[in-house]
């Protein structure tokens, strides 16, 4: 019964966060914005609310122990996959194919770095180096599609949010089952920073699409 009220409040929490009125990723230098740019920045904070969100709860199910951990990695790595297709649509199949693999891989060192939580051994198992080595693939084929995503920023902000998502872990590792509403908030800015970096990019580059 408390895993499950652990995860239903966790999700009830980060939707309604994701659905919070915020407009810092707004530039500042626009007076006006289209139905599409504001549907595409809304989409993406979505796709990202949705993934950190089952990407959680995954976690909380491994490292309690929970039967039903299975489908909840199966939601998390569909939940990727939406995220991707995005990139598709935009970049193409090579792009998006590249950048669905590349996260996979990534969320396969979450995965990894959860279940050596579990057994007492994390960052001792799981070298916080091999998450920087992924993201830094991640930010590599990103910065060369579009010119206005900067390889420096995109690493920063990913190795930001694997700092924050990896501090989470060990915390829950520490109590199973807990929440710390301090590590929670700090991932979940982080992964809406991420939706903006992206969204903002991908307007920039296809201006003719969002009007």
């Amino acid at each position: 019964m408390r895993k499950r009220t652990v995860r239903a409040l966790l999700i009830a929490a980060l939707l309604c966060a994701s659905n919070l009125p915020s407009y810092a990723w707004l530039d500042a230098s626009k007076s006006t914005f289209s139905a599409k740019e504001m549907d595409m920045r809304t989409n993406m904070r979505e796709l990202l609310s949705e993934y950190i969100t089952w990407e959680r709860i995954f976690v909380i199910e491994t490292l309690t122990g929970a039967p039903d951990v299975a489908a909840a990695q199966t939601r998390f790595i569909a939940s990727q996959d939406d995220i991707c297709r995005v990139f598709t649509l935009y970049y193409g199949d090579y792009t998006g194919s590249k950048m669905n693999d590349l996260f996979k891989q990534y969320n396969q060192l979450i995965t990894d770095y959860a279940t050596a939580e579990k057994n007492r051994s994390g960052k001792a198992f799981i070298n916080i180096n091999k998450l920087y080595d992924k993201v830094d693939e991640i930010a590599n084929l990103l910065s060369m599609a579009n010119m206005n995503w900067t390889k420096k920023d995109l690493l920063d902000q990913l190795k930001q949010y694997s700092d924050f998502l990896t501090a989470e872990i060990d915390k829950q590792g520490n109590v199973p089952g807990s929440i710390d509403a301090a590590a929670l908030d700090a991932t979940f800015t982080a992964s809406m920073s991420l939706a903006d970096t992206f969204s903002g990019g991908i307007v920039q580059q296809f201006p003719a699409k969002f009007w």
